[in-house]
């Protein structure tokens, strides 16, 4: 094995020449990084730059195209609002009211403002007669005017329009109401002659309203009483209160006295109205002298009303209550009895037991734990979420010549309803439910019908506050501006409902849309497409182009635009792009894609319809 060399050592002076070398080596290799990342960055800036400026010029384009399309829309809208205004000041005043019936000469208000609703209630108070026959008639005609006014509201909110009045003008109706049953009660206890027995029995019934009166004149009874003046009014008073002077009264109207919007607030919907059973605790009006009765008559007979102790001390059992529900409500399987709480202005749905529906009768009883107003009451959200919806032309088989009708069909969790619609009125196709039989033989307006619908038990229109948490409310311009847009188009093209739309968030909205084929016979837009409504300062193209100016005022912030077949099956929200031809009216985009046949449809059509489809 040879011997090891010794390895010569490296001088002071050449391990610096060399840590020299290799920091001049490193600093060029670090000066040559530096220039190569500067390159990347300047040329990585000036690509965002262009990029930027395609997309704000993009974005200046898109601005201009709206407003060019504004511009051309514009006459035509005026058009067609100023032929509307025209055909709805011709209803009006075509229309004559009928005379409330039962109340002398107390008219129907011709119009619902201010000063018509006062002095309708100013002379209904005035000169309704006393008697409960008469007042249960005023109760009936005060039903369709709170409806009426309650219509107005609903498409007040819809529009973002304070009916604030209106609200008003309601609860001055229904105060009225409570104080004209209160005179009559009053009249009828004092001035009816005493029956043998102490005992005085009444009932009233009218369409939609019954009231019964059972009372104790003289104080003698020593066992409870159960009065039923009519089979579908029944009242079981216990002992406790049934040998004291008092009269006990069950109403039960189409309406509630407390404020409609509570119950929506709490989520609930009434169904029949009020169930109001009261107590009127008094001293005895008459006494039995000898051969001789003495009759009391108080000073003031609402004073009869006005007790500083009520009757729900002496209660030591349940009051059983039944009652007939109107043959047009659909009772929901789950019967719910509601009981309005004064002290918490509020709704109870635990104040009432033992609730009952016979079927076969349509009675409904339930035991009250204490005297007051209750209602047989569902979930606003019973019918919501909506499972679809489709809007579409259909033929008038009827009178083949006429105008087209536009059937608007939702499925709900319980029903599928479809409504036709013709000019200014619609009328229920389905669900084919005997409760509903009044509605499928009437034409009523939209919002009318949509009421109706809710008294009857299916809500068509349930409010923010009943949605469910995974579906996102839309804001209320593109609500708004997509109902103006399906009513502008529903005479020529099929519109339905998407799933995408559930997906899209609050600043979006989607259909499927495609025109129809019963005119033409099939066109080159014979296929379902996506049409987009999207909120235009949350748009991609406005977000990706800051410093560019907003869209003008009167082009409003809403813009749409229709996807092709293709786009139409792969759209996904998140990864939507923006879009080249957007605009402000789906019927602007339709133009190219649809029939000069079915546009020129859309143009001739009668506003009065296309204005009911808008409100239903």
């Amino acid at each position: 094995m040879p011997p090891k060399t010794k390895k010569k050592r490296k001088s002071k002076a050449e391990i610096e020449a060399e840590r020299i070398v290799a920091e001049e080596e490193e600093k060029k290799r670090q000066e040559v990084e530096e220039q190569r990342l500067a390159e990347e960055k300047a040329q990585a800036d000036e690509r965002a730059r262009l990029d930027l400026e395609a997309k704000k010029n993009f974005r200046l384009k898109e601005i201009e195209n709206l407003i060019c399309g504004q511009k051309e829309i514009s006459a035509y809208l005026t058009e067609r609002h100023n032929l509307l205004q025209e055909k709805l000041r011709g209803e009006r005043d075509s229309c004559n009211w009928k005379s409330l019936l039962g109340c002398n000469d107390i008219q129907w208000p011709t119009k619902l403002d201010e000063q018509t609703i006062g002095e309708y209630i100013s002379s209904s108070k005035e000169d309704c007669d006393d008697s409960l026959d008469l007042v249960l008639a005023c109760v009936e005609n005060n039903k369709h005017i709170i409806q009426n006014l309650e219509s107005r509201i609903l498409l007040g909110e819809l529009n973002g329009v304070d009916n604030r009045n209106d609200t008003f003008f309601i609860s001055d109706l229904k105060r009225m109401t409570a104080e004209l049953i209160d005179r009559a009660t009053s009249d009828l206890l004092c001035e009816s002659d005493p029956p043998e027995n102490g005992e005085l029995e009444s009932c009233c019934i009218s369409r939609t309203s019954k009231i019964a009166l059972w009372a104790n004149l003289v104080g003698n009874t020593e066992k409870g009483k159960t009065f039923s003046a009519d089979p579908q009014l029944l009242v079981d008073i216990p002992a406790s209160i049934a040998n004291f002077p008092v009269a006990i009264r069950l109403c039960h109207i189409p309406y509630g006295f407390a404020s409609s919007d509570v119950m929506r607030r709490v989520g609930l919907a009434s169904l029949g109205g009020l169930i109001q059973l009261s107590e009127i605790k008094m001293s005895p009006l008459f006494r039995k002298v000898d051969q001789w009765t003495i009759r009391q008559i108080p000073d003031d007979k609402q004073n009869l009303f006005k007790n500083e102790k009520g009757l729900g001390e002496m209660l030591t059992k349940t009051i059983l209550v039944k009652c007939k529900v109107l043959d047009s409500i659909i009772v929901p399987q789950n019967i719910l009895i509601a009981m309005w709480s004064e002290e918490e202005e509020t709704w109870d749905v635990n104040a009432a037991s033992g609730q009952h529906f016979d079927l076969k009768n349509r009675t409904l009883s339930f035991n009250a734990h204490r005297l007051g107003d209750f209602s047989l009451v569902q979930s606003r959200s019973l019918d919501f979420p909506y499972k679809d919806w489709i809007i579409e032309p259909t033929l008038n088989e009827e009178h083949v010549d006429e105008e087209p009708l536009v059937r608007f069909t939702i499925t709900t969790p319980r029903f599928t309803v479809s409504i036709i619609c013709r000019e200014g009125l619609c009328n229920l196709l389905s669900p084919d439910a005997k409760e509903l039989s009044h509605l499928r033989d009437s034409w009523l307006p939209a919002e009318n019908l949509i009421q109706e619908l809710l008294e009857s038990g299916i809500n068509l229109l349930p409010g923010d506050h009943d949605g469910t948490p995974d579906i996102e409310i839309k804001r209320k311009e593109i609500e708004i501006k997509c109902s103006n847009d399906v009513s502008m188009t529903c005479t020529s093209f099929i519109m339905k409902s998407d799933l995408v739309n559930q997906k899209c968030g609050e600043d979006k909205a989607c259909f499927q849309v495609k025109e129809s084929e019963i005119f033409c016979g099939g066109s080159v837009f014979s296929k379902f497409k996506l049409c987009i409504f999207e909120k235009d300062s949350a748009s991609i193209s406005a977000i990706a182009s800051p410093g560019t100016p907003p869209l003008p005022s009167n082009c409003g912030d809403v813009k749409c635009h229709i996807l092709n077949e293709n786009e139409s099956s792969k759209f996904q929200p998140a990864s939507a792009r923006a879009n080249e031809n957007c605009c402000l009216y789906s019927i602007q985009c339709l133009q190219t894609e649809s029939t000069s046949e079915s546009i020129q449809r859309l143009h001739t059509s009668n506003p009065l319809l296309t204005h009911n489809v808008k409100k239903l």
